[in-house]
Parts: structure tokens; sequence; C-alpha cells
């Protein structure tokens, strides 16, 4: 629910009906009885309607303007009311109704809202309220709405004096709520004062039941008067002898309270003079300074009058005047007038003031000086007398002159450095001169110490010292020479062309010390001998070829009779290198393993740099060290070579170098054998000794056999066979020797013999008797040993007998085993073959000739050499593929 504000109207709770207009009663009340509605501008406005009777359903309620006014409240709305909350402007001026819908057709009830601005009482101001000024007086009347409802006058003494026409008034904007002035212009008089000023204003309205509002203000004139010029009274009278009392008494006239002040006029200033509260003024004991033009003021809050009396106090006469021309101060050699002068009735003379009494100087009262001197300065006197006693002026003349016996003076001429001296300037001059005391410098400048007449210190030095005294007219100068003796200091020693100088350069040795007097310089150096005297002359020493000698400190004595200091200097004489050198510890020659600390050495100066470096491949360089020193922990082949040292420094550079061989025992040593470990007999063969070591080992060859031990001649440990045999199998031993060890290094070489002189025994023999046993013994010679193979010639006999041992035995032959045997000897270098006939006879029963028998016999015999015959030749040709050529299998290799 919408927040209400608060009414600031008074509470509009009245009530009043309105009949149904259909046959439903439907009854609307509203919050004022009025139709017409009053309300302020700013003012918050609460409109109550209420539907009294609504038989089925709440109502509902709708606010609107007559003439399309924009309502711009807030509405609502509790069941049967409707409250309308209007905070009123200068636009909500209209006609509004408030429309229930209930049952049936809707019901209304208008009401009209009359808008109004007049919040406050008019202003009321009156400009002036002195008598016989102009005034205004003016009435205003804020924040008026509408105005031209407004009708305002003003009234004075009840006479209507201005009228506001609103219909000459425009308005600057539509519903502005402005300020209205109503002016009156009077000339204030005597006879009103007292009168009563009036503000009336009244806002109607156009209903003629609402009440129109009314606003007055009044203010009653009080006028105010200025003073009249006031009276002045003088008692015993406005001229009286001094020494009388004198009173003066101001009567003010005035309607309003005024405040009277008394002033004396002296020259044209007024200066204020305290009185009492009636305006009277005592002066009591008078003295001619009394008199002049007294003011009296008389003043109140409206205005200010005045009038003033003359008073003259006869006593001595004033004093007189006492001039001097040009001036008081004059330049000597100037003309000087100096004059008395007073009134008339008096005389007048004129003096000179001294130490030793007054001096008349003219009777008359003037003198003219034609040219002043010095001894002019002096205070002159001119007295002025008449009946009533004397009086005097006193002027000071002064005669300026330029600065004269000016004297500068020391305490003492001949000092040591430190004690305290006291220089004092005296010099005479009108206006006194400015003094200042300076050092002249050997340049011609000089340099300001004090502008004081006095100036003591300990820190003088020797020269001259100059007092100056000016004053604007001219000035004087006095010198003095002071002598301050001091020790030796600032001492230094030049070195030229400089500290640092190359070997053979021209070198010299300067001293310079600052001393009074002139101190003693004696140029030493420092030895390892000790301090020696150089014979300077004057603190120079000259050296025409500078050496390494000359390099050292320098020092330089300097004294006179108040003291001695010293300084130092150090040489350097830079060398390029020489006698560079590598040292190799514990010798150039080491073997392996051993620590070797390689140095370089060299002198120069300044000390050089030394690079140690190693040559390279390609005759490059790599660097070790940068500070001549390389330790190598365990020495090997690969730090053999060159080592280099360069020795730099600014001046130049040099190089050595060194050689360090390590001395590496044999190692690494074997024997090759090419083709092979293993050869046939008549391979060519080539038996290789290598072996690393340094210097490069000796390669001895030999050959170890059954018997004996052989030394071969090789070349390097090369050695050539070029048709193997059986002797040249055997151990090679391989001896590298070097002085730093030996090594020895063995292989062997096996030669491989095909099978040959071969010898097959048939035991008992090969006619043999069934039944019988019979032993094949094959021997052969070959390398390796032989496999052997016994079988018969017969195509359907597949038996074979192999033997390692070449033996072979047969029991109880029969028959059938007559035939012809092969014996296959072989190994992997070649083979053989043996042929054997064995003939196995049956054993004989009684001897009986059969002829077929022989003739079969015959017959058999006879195939069977044939047949022989053939395996034979099958075996012999067989034989001969066996065979094998070392030649053949060379180039196989190749």
């Amino acid at each position: 629910m919408a927040k209400i504000g608060p009414v600031t109207l008074s509470s509009l709770m009245l009530c009043y009906q309105i009949i149904s207009m259909h046959t439903s009663a439907l009854d609307i009340t509203l919050s004022s009885p009025q139709t017409s509605i009053k309300a302020a501008i700013g003012e918050k406005l609460h409109i109550t309607c209420k539907a009294l009777t609504c038989i089925n359903k709440d109502p509902s309620f709708t606010w609107s303007s007559l003439v399309d006014n924009y309502i711009g409240g807030n509405v609502v709305t509790v069941e049967k009311t409707s409250i309308l909350t209007i905070e009123v402007r200068a636009e909500t001026d209209g006609t509004y109704r408030c429309t229930v819908s209930c049952d049936n057709a809707p019901a209304e009830r208008s009401f009209t809202i009359m808008v109004y601005s007049f919040p406050s009482d008019p202003v009321l101001d009156v400009s002036s309220l002195v008598v016989g000024q102009q005034s205004r007086i003016t009435c205003i009347f804020h924040s008026i709405y509408p105005v031209e409802m407004l009708s305002a006058d003003i009234l004075l003494n009840e006479v209507n004096v201005a009228t506001f026409e609103h219909e000459k008034y425009k308005a600057d904007k539509e519903y502005e709520a402005p300020n209205i002035s109503l002016t009156h212009d009077l000339t204030l008089e005597e006879e009103m004062d007292k009168y009563e000023i009036e503000c009336v204003a009244k806002l109607d309205f156009p209903d003629e039941h609402t009440e129109p509002i009314q606003r007055r203000t009044a203010q009653t004139l009080n006028l105010m008067y200025p003073p009249a010029e006031p009276q002045i009274n003088v008692k015993p009278s406005p001229m009286v002898k001094a020494g009388e009392d004198m009173q003066l008494l101001c009567s003010p006239d005035s309607k309003s309270q005024a405040v009277v002040q008394w002033v004396k006029l002296i020259g044209n200033d007024e200066y204020g003079i305290k009185s009492d509260d009636q305006g009277s003024l005592i002066l009591p004991n008078t003295d001619p300074e009394d008199s002049g033009v007294y003011i009296c003021h008389a003043q109140n809050s409206v205005g200010k009058a005045s009038t003033h009396v003359r008073i003259n106090v006869q006593g001595p006469p004033e004093n007189p005047t006492l001039s001097m021309k040009p001036a008081t101060r004059v330049v000597a050699g100037q003309a000087v007038t100096i004059e008395c002068r007073a009134s008339s009735d008096t005389s007048v003379t004129l003096w000179k003031i001294s130490e030793n009494g007054d001096i008349l100087l003219d009777p008359a009262g003037k003198v003219i000086i034609d040219e002043a001197e010095p001894v002019d300065t002096a205070v002159y006197k001119c007295t002025a007398e008449n009946e009533y006693g004397v009086s005097e002026t006193s002027e000071s003349l002064t005669v300026e002159y330029p600065p004269r016996n000016t004297v500068l003076s020391s305490s003492s001429s001949d000092v040591n450095e430190g004690d305290t001296v006291t220089l004092t300037c005296t010099s005479q001059g009108v206006p006194t001169p400015n003094i200042s005391i300076s050092k002249l410098l050997t340049t011609g400048e000089s340099v300001l110490l004090s502008e004081d007449p006095i100036i003591t210190s300990s820190k003088m030095t020797s020269g001259i010292y100059q007092c100056l005294a000016n004053n604007g007219l001219g000035s004087e100068k006095h010198k003095v020479e002071l002598n301050v003796r001091v020790p030796p200091k600032n001492t230094f020693i030049t070195i030229t062309p400089s500290h640092t100088v190359q070997n053979g350069d021209s070198v010299h040795i300067w001293c310079v010390s600052e001393a009074s007097p002139a101190p003693k310089l004696v140029l030493k150096m420092k030895t390892e001998l000790g301090i020696i005297d150089l014979g300077s002359e004057h603190g120079l020493y000259m050296i025409p070829h500078a050496a390494g000698a000359h390099t050292g400190t320098y020092l330089c004595e300097a004294s006179n009779v108040v003291g001695q200091q010293m300084a130092e200097a150090t040489l350097t004489v830079q060398a390029a290198p020489q006698n560079t050198h590598i040292s190799i510890t514990p010798s150039s020659v080491v073997r392996e393993g051993d620590k070797v600390h390689i140095r370089c050495t060299s002198e120069a100066s300044p000390a050089p740099t030394l690079a140690l470096m190693i040559k390279t491949e390609h005759d490059g360089v790599e660097v070790l060290a940068e500070d001549g020193e390389y330790i190598i922990s365990h020495a090997e082949e690969k730090h053999i070579g060159i080592y280099i040292c360069e020795s730099t420094n600014v001046v130049g550079s040099e190089i050595a170098d060194a050689i360090l061989d390590v001395q590496v025992p044999p190692k690494n040593t074997y024997i090759t054998i090419i083709p092979s470990e293993m050869v046939r007999e008549g391979d060519m063969v080539q038996i290789w000794c290598s072996s690393e070591g340094f210097p490069d080992p000796e390669l001895v060859l030999k050959l170890r056999t059954e018997h004996e031990l052989l030394s071969l001649e090789s070349s390097d440990g090369f050695y050539n066979i070029s048709h193997a045999e059986i002797n040249n199998a055997g151990t090679y031993i391989c001896e590298s020797t070097n002085m730093a060890g030996l090594q020895v290094a063995v292989n062997t070489l096996t030669v491989q013999i095909p099978p040959r002189n071969t010898t097959v025994v048939v035991t008992p023999s090969q006619n043999i008797t069934e039944g019988d046993t019979v032993t094949i013994t094959c021997e052969t010679h070959s390398i390796p040993s032989p496999t052997i193979i016994l079988q018969k010639v017969c195509d359907k006999n597949t038996t074979v007998l192999q033997a390692s041992n070449g033996t072979f035995t047969l029991h109880n032959v029969t028959r059938n085993d007559t035939g012809t045997y092969t014996l296959k000897i072989f190994n992997s270098a070649g083979n053989e073959t043996e042929v054997i006939n064995i003939v196995v006879a049956g054993r004989q029963q009684s001897p009986t000739f059969n002829p077929t028998s022989t003739i079969i016999f015959g017959s058999v015999a006879l195939v069977t050499v044939g047949v022989i015959g053939s395996i034979i030749y099958h075996l012999k040709k067989a034989k001969l593929q066996g065979s094998y050529s070392l030649v053949k299998a060379l180039r196989s290799k190749v």
C-alpha cells in the first residue's frame, strides 16, 4: 500500500452524498463538502472518495481531470475508500472528478481545486529616515499566484500613495509565482515624523464562497535630524597671557542626540583633543604653543556640523627659524649662508657653540662663510627676545670632506704562521668613511678580507695588505707589508712526462713546496740499501735515459727556519717482457702418469700477463692458463707437444716455447696374421706386429717351434711368408720395447698340410684264405689329422668303415670279401685315395682238375682285371681332383 504524506491543509472530513443515478443505489462521499477547494502551492492535498453502498462487489475508483490536466498524484484504494494525494503546483489548478463503478453503471462526483500562493506578509523597507533627504518606500509581496487575483497598496498615514495594477504586469513564464514589488518616492519632512506606513494586499478567488486572503505590514516613521552648526564660548577670552587657564565650551544644536569632539588644526591636519561629555575643553596654564585654531565637531548618526575659534596665548617669542643655505650639509669649499629670523617685534642674534663656550657670530643674526672648512662643522644657535622672554633655535652645520690621514697599521710586522695579527685602519672624513681591508695579489687583483676597520686573525699570510677609506666624496688608500713566516706546506713531487714511463725515456723529477722564507729542497730516493741523496739542484733531478733501476719511491725534503715537510712519489719505468722462459718440472721428458708442473717466467714492468698455450694441429693454439702456470696431474700421450708462453704488457710482448715429451711404455701390443691364423700349405702369409708407445717402440718378431726360438728378420714388426710351409707353423712372439718399458704379444699360425706319404699295409696279406682275419693299416702325414674311410668298390655294397687311427680289421673273411677296396684320406687341406685288392680263396679240398672251372676262372679273372683297371683309372682321376693349389687359394682371398 502506498504511503500517504502528511496533510498540511485543515482536515477535510465533512461528507456529502450523491444520489444513485441508477436503480441500484450507489452513494459517493467526498472529504470536502465544497465543490471548490482552495490549495496553496507546495502543500499536499488529500481527497477521499467513498462508495457507501456496493451490493455485490468492491467498487472501482477512477480519478480524472475535466480539462485534460495531468493529475500527478498518488491514489490509494482500500475496499470502498479511495484517497487521492496531490502535491499542489500551479498546474494543479482545475476541475477533477471521482468516478465509481460497482453493480450498475458508474457514478461520479466533481470538484475544483483553486491553486494560490501568498505565503507571507509583505516586506516593508524605507531607504532613509533623515529629514530633508529623498527616501523610497518599498513593499515586496513574495511568491504571488495568480498575480491577476492580487490587489496591493501603500498607505501613508492612511492615505493611499501607490496601487499595484496587475493589468500592466507581464509574467515571464506561465504558472510562475513571482515576487511583486510596489514603491513610492518622497522627500521626508519634519511633519511626517510618527506617520504610519502600511503595505496591504488581498488575494481574491473567483468563487464567491471562498474567503480572500489578506496580509498587512506596517511601520512608524521615526525621523532623524542632523545637528545644526554648534556655538563656541571661550572663557576668559580668545586671547590670554601665557600661564592663564582657558575654557572652550561647545554647544551643539540638534533634535537628535549629538556627540561633541574637539580638534586642533596644525597645518592641514586635525589632531584630536580630549574633552568632557558636555563638550567643555580646559587648557590649564596656557603656553604660546597652545595658540592656534580649535574646531568643534557636533555629530550624530545622520550628520555632522562644525565651527572653529582662534586662540592666541601671549608669551616669549616663538622659536626663531635658523636657515642654512644651500643646506645643513655642504662639501668643503662651498659657500654657506647662515641666517636667523623671527617676528618683527623680536631681536635676534647668531651664535656658534663650541667646547670653550658660545661664540657670537653676528648680532643681526646672519653670517656668510665663503669657503666652508671642516672646522666650520658645529652647532649654530639663533636666539629671539621680546618683553615676555627669550627663545632659541639651533641647527648643526656639517662640512663634508673626502677621507684624509688614512693609516693601516699592524700589531707586528714579522710573525709566524698561526700567530694572531691585528690590522687597524684609521681615516678622517665626513661623512665617516667606509673602511675595507684587502690583500693584494701578485696578479694585481685584491681579495676583500673585511669591511670593518679592525681585523684580527691567526690565518694571515705574507703579502701586502691595503686599507681603502671611501665616503662618496673620495677615497684614500694605505698599504702595509706583512711578513708571515710559514713552514713548508703543500709539498709535492712532479714527475714528467708521467709517473709511468718506458725504458729509455727522459724523465724530470721536480719538487715543489710553499714556504716563507723559501725552503731548501732536497731530493732523495729509497733503495734496498737505504735512502740516498740524488744531488739535485733546487729540487730538480733529471734522468736522461730511464731504466729499471730508476723505478722506486722518490722523497722530497722541504725545510726552512720554521719547519720542514716531506713528500714522496713513485716512478715506474715500464719495460717490455724479456728473458721469457718456460720451465718444466721434473723434466721436459717424463713418463706416463708423472705429475708435471709447467711454469712460465718473464721479466717486465709492469708485470706481464703470461698466457700459457699448446700448439694444436693445423698450427693452432689452445690456451691452457692465463697466469703462466699449468699443472698436469697425470701425464699422458696427449700432453706431448710444444708449449708456448706469451708474455705481454703495455710496452710489448715476448714468446718462449718448450717441448714436453711423455714417455709411454708399449701398450696395446698385438700380432695380426693375414689372411688368418690358419692357412694352407703354399698360402702367402703376412705377420704384422702393432704396438703403441712413446717414443715409438722397437718391434722384434720371433717364432717358437717345438725345438727352438727363432728370431725373424722382420721390418718394423712386419714379416712376410710367400709360400707357407710346415716349418712356418708355430707361436709367433712380438716384443715391443722402448725406454719406458716392454710388452709382449703372441699369436699362433697353423699351416694346414693335405694328406701325403700315405702307406697302406694289409696283414697278413692281400691274398688270404676264407676265415682269416685281415688288418688294414693306413699311415699318412697331414695337418690337421685326417679322416680315413674304407669302402669296398661295389655298386651294391654301401658299407663304409671309418677309423680315426687308420686301422681297419676284417674278421672271418669270406670269399664275398674279395674285391677292390679304397681308402679315402682327407682333411681341410686336401685328400688322397689308396686302392688295395683283397683276394679271399676258399679252403682247398683235394686237388681235382676241372677244365671247365679253369675256363670259368680264367674268364672271371680277365673280367676282374678289366674291372680293376677301370676302377684304378677312376680312382687316380679322383686323386688328382682332390689335390690343393695354394696359389688358387690366395687368389680366392684377394
